[in-house]
């Protein structure tokens, strides 16, 4: 009797292992063909990349495409990858600062994203793969960009403020703008969620004690500013702190504030004139809050010479 149980336990086993082996070869024969064809999609795109170029992947969450398309040309060499667009709602003014966006539609996504930019525009180039998988190029409207904030780093000039005290200035050491805060809470360019879109922006927490953070940014001549502020995704969960208020001034002339809600998971976009005629143009930014804790306030401005319809429809202000 246990001879025969012992027969059926090792028959069992036999079998066990050979439809494991089946499926564990039938498991790699499909990654093996999947991978032939994210190579294959990755391979198209390197081949006809050019500077100025960015990759946007849909699904957003693909991972499997994004690794093979590292390292095919300008700013997709090192993190923070600025020529890989990450995140699901990638902001328009990101886009427009592109020169052209290869699109990658995957797992039966159209290389056609939703987002009121690609609605007037046709694909200059198409590519279609064997699993499905479809590539598209789109040039992008030109704004006539001509510089940003987060580009900017060691022209800007920090500060702390207290009304009716001189400014404490804030020197630049490293990467950093050090104003006696914890150390990632003081101002330098990172890497951070901002309203599902991953930016590389200038972290802009406001100081303790009721003080204000102020920014000062030459610039070249420009018809407009853009600004673009949000918190960080671990901000908005977080309980403490008050509201943030952020004031812009041009050229020694308050030209706009507002204020973001502690809990508001948001992106603010402010369009604001600039005067053309002037060859250089003086940008200043006040941030405060009463209560700084967790307050982690990303920060963005581009002066540019056109603002696109897209763009001025898609701002939560316009002052032009």
């Amino acid at each position: 009797m246990k001879g025969s149980r012992l027969a059926a336990t090792i028959i069992i086993a036999i079998i066990a292992g050979l439809s494991l082996s089946t499926l564990t070869s039938s498991t790699e024969s499909d990654r093996g063909g999947v991978k032939g064809e994210i190579t294959a999609v990755s391979a198209f795109v390197a081949k006809h990349f050019q500077e100025g170029d960015s990759v946007r992947v849909t699904p957003f969450w693909n991972e499997d495409l994004w690794v093979d398309l590292k390292n095919i040309g300008p700013g997709t060499e090192k993190f923070p990858f600025p020529a890989l667009l990450r995140g699901d709602r990638i902001d328009v003014v990101t886009l427009l600062r592109m020169k052209r966006i290869w699109m990658i539609g995957s797992q039966g996504r159209k290389a056609k994203p939703s987002d009121p930019l690609f609605e007037t525009l046709e694909p200059s180039l198409t590519e279609e793969f064997a699993d499905g998988t479809t590539v598209a190029l789109y040039d992008m409207p030109d704004m006539g960009h001509k510089g940003s904030l987060s580009s900017s780093l060691n022209t800007l000039s920090v500060a702390r403020a207290v009304p009716g005290r001189e400014e404490r200035p804030c020197p630049k050491r490293g990467r950093r703008h050090r104003c006696g805060k914890e150390g990632w809470e003081n101002p330098s360019v990172e890497t951070r969620d901002v309203f599902h879109n991953e930016v590389s922006w200038l972290l802009a927490h406001p100081p303790a004690n009721n003080e204000t953070l102020v920014i000062t940014w030459p610039t070249t001549n420009a018809a407009y500013l853009i600004v673009r502020a949000g918190f960080t995704l671990k901000a908005v969960r977080k309980e403490q702190g008050s509201p943030v208020t952020v004031k812009v001034s041009v050229n020694g002339v308050d030209v706009d504030t507002f204020t973001l809600e502690p809990h508001k998971y948001h992106l603010e976009m402010r369009l604001l004139p600039l005067d053309p005629e002037q060859t250089k143009n003086t940008v200043r930014f006040e941030v405060h809050a009463e209560d700084h804790r967790f307050r982690q306030l990303m920060l963005e401005a581009d002066i540019v010479s056109n603002v696109p319809d897209v763009v001025r429809t898609s701002a939560t202000y316009s002052g032009i």
